[in-house]
């Protein structure tokens, strides 16, 4: 998201007008709560990548006690005032322009999520971070992806993680290794 979007719309501005800027918002939100598979007890690691407000990760940590998150943000203020909603928990909030990817020291999550974030990558970086998504994947991990503007890009990278095959069998050689994997 560009600065100038956060400079106009920080934490409780940002919180009254996502809702109404981006249309089915909670819905979606709650959408994607529907899908995750966890059970109130269990112990799960989140990484949260363009985090916001962290409207969508507070809803996980109020159910799932047990969880924790790490999640990134491109504006400190954003993160100042979602680590602000969320202190009650013990999770890490941190600055971090998602063009730069995400570190290798930071170990394996159960579910990474990332709504309305990803989009403003450039086609080589969004490529890249795809594939340190799933690198960072426990195995059975999950990814949501919740983003309502995509591009052809996008379009293509969500086929690949669709088992996928040649008319003679073998994988699609154009997708990365891990949706290759995924379709063997």
């Amino acid at each position: 998201m560009s600065p100038s979007f956060y400079g106009r719309y920080h934490g409780e501005q940002f919180d009254k007008a996502q809702p109404i800027r981006g249309e089915h918002y909670d819905f979606y939100h709650e959408l994607a709560f529907d899908f995750l598979l966890f059970t109130p007890d269990d112990q799960f690691r989140v990484l949260d990548l363009g985090c916001g407000t962290a409207n969508f990760l507070i809803h996980i940590l109020q159910t799932f006690w047990e969880s924790t998150a790490l999640t990134y943000d491109f504006s400190s203020e954003m993160v100042e005032y979602a680590a602000r909603k969320t202190r009650a928990w013990k999770d890490e909030f941190k600055q971090r322009n998602l063009h730069d990817g995400i570190p290798d020291e930071i170990g394996s999550f159960d579910l990474v999520t990332s709504f309305s974030a990803i989009h403003h990558l450039k086609d080589k970086a969004k490529r890249r971070m795809y594939d340190q998504i799933h690198a960072h994947l426990n195995p059975n991990g999950w990814f949501f992806l919740l983003d309502a503007m995509v591009t052809r890009f996008d379009n293509e990278m969500f086929s690949w993680g669709r088992p996928k095959t040649q008319a003679d069998g073998k994988s699609d050689a154009r997708a990365p290794n891990w949706a290759r994997r995924i379709s063997s």
